[in-house]
C-alpha cells in the first residue's frame, strides 16, 4: 500500500512541476536570443526548463532525440519537449512527453523554430539530426 502511494505522490508530483514550469515560461514572454542555429546536428543539456536558440530546418523528416538521467532514484523522470515558432511563441507541435530514459522521435514540418525543455527529475540531453 505504501509503494501504491509512493508511485502516486510521485505522478502527481510530476505533473504539478510540468504545470508550474509551463505557467513559469508562458508568463516570462519574449526572450532574447542568440542568432539562429543553422547547422544542424544541435544539442543542449540541462536539468528543469530551458527555451533553446531558434534554428531553422530546411529538410523533412528530422530528428529530436533524448537521453536522461535520474536525479533522485526514487521518483519518475518526465521529460516534455516543444517545438515551437519563435515569430509568435506558440506551440506547433508536442512531440515528447514521456517518463522513457531515452528516445527519439521523427519531425515532418520544415522552417524556423525553438524548442521548449520541461524536465522533472532529470538531467537530460535533447539533440536534433
Amino acid at each position: 500500500m505504501k509503494t501504491a502511494i509512493k508511485t502516486i505522490s510521485g505522478w502527481v508530483i510530476a505533473a504539478i512541476a510540468i504545470v508550474v514550469i509551463s505557467a513559469f515560461l508562458s508568463i516570462s514572454g519574449q526572450c532574447a536570443y542568440p542568432s539562429p542555429v543553422t547547422n544542424v546536428p544541435h544539442s543542449w543539456q540541462g536539468t528543469g526548463g530551458k527555451n533553446t536558440e531558434p534554428f531553422t530546418i530546411t529538410k523533412s523528416p528530422w530528428v529530436i532525440s533524448w537521453s536522461c538521467q535520474r536525479i533522485d532514484p526514487d521518483h519518475h523522470i518526465t521529460l516534455g519537449v516543444i517545438i515551437c515558432d519563435p515569430a509568435t511563441n506558440g506551440t506547433v507541435e508536442v512531440p515528447i512527453n514521456t517518463e522513457s530514459d531515452t528516445g527519439e522521435c521523427y519531425i515532418y514540418q520544415t522552417g524556423k523554430f525553438y524548442l521548449r525543455i520541461l524536465s522533472v527529475n532529470a538531467n537530460w540531453n535533447v539533440e536534433i539530426k
